[in-house]
């Protein structure tokens, strides 16, 4: 009888490994677990953290403005659509010997901000408080210009240049005008419950009203810089 062919198929072996691999899995499982868990607390204490930051920083900005417009905080800001002063571009038309009220801004909502945290800040050229907040608004616009802050000074006046007389010639603001009769206040300014300036709005990145000030503000203290950048990392 002749001998059998070598058969060239190769016979399944018996896994012998399946046990080394299965302890292998447990160990990496028994390794990756707790370090996640661990990664995941972590995150949470650290959001914790900020949120503690932001309370402490922002609620010593007091006293603080109960609104009876707006009835409680957080809540999201009302949208509003107003002209802007380029001061430059004001100056230019006025040297024109063109009419100081035919100078038309562009046209800048609150919504354009999305993603900035934005001092919504209400004044009038007619307020001399206002005045004297100006130079430290000024200075937080600078200091944060690069970490997603924006402020937005809303007048409430009959003009332009009434408010152009009342800024510097290099103000970093953004100066919107809320139309009004002189000593009154505008519709975006009656809208947020205004009944005296000034006052302000600190409005997160996703556009919620988190905190509302009454009368001016040192805004160049440490205690208001860290509020305002602790907002920025939320």
């Amino acid at each position: 009888m002749k001998p059998m062919p070598k058969s060239d198929a190769t016979t399944p072996k018996s896994s012998k490994q399946s046990p080394t691999v299965m302890a292998r899995y447990l160990v990496l499982v028994a390794v990756f677990v707790p370090v996640l868990c661990i990664a995941v607390y972590f995150v949470g204490m650290l959001k914790t953290a900020e949120a503690r930051e932001v309370t402490a920083a922002c609620g010593s900005l007091v006293p603080a403005g109960e609104s009876k417009t707006i009835k409680s905080f957080p809540t999201t800001a009302a949208d509003f659509t107003l002209e802007r002063l380029d001061i430059g571009a004001y100056d230019a038309h006025v040297q024109e010997r063109k009419a100081p009220n035919d100078y038309k801004g562009e046209t800048v909502s609150l919504a354009d901000y999305r993603g900035r945290v934005v001092l919504v800040n209400f004044w009038a050229s007619w307020c001399k408080t206002c005045r004297a907040e100006k130079p430290s608004l000024e200075a937080m616009a600078d200091d944060l210009s690069d970490e997603d802050v924006a402020v937005l000074a809303l007048a409430s006046d009959p003009s332009w240049d009434l408010v152009r007389g009342a800024l510097p010639t290099d103000s970093s603001l953004t100066v919107l005008l809320d139309p009004a009769a002189p000593g009154k206040f505008g519709d975006v300014a009656k809208r947020y419950g205004i009944k005296a300036v000034p006052e302000t709005f600190v409005v997160d990145k996703t556009g919620v009203i988190r905190y509302y000030l009454i009368n001016k503000r040192d805004w160049r203290s440490s205690v208001a810089k860290t509020c305002i950048e602790a907002l920025t990392r939320e």
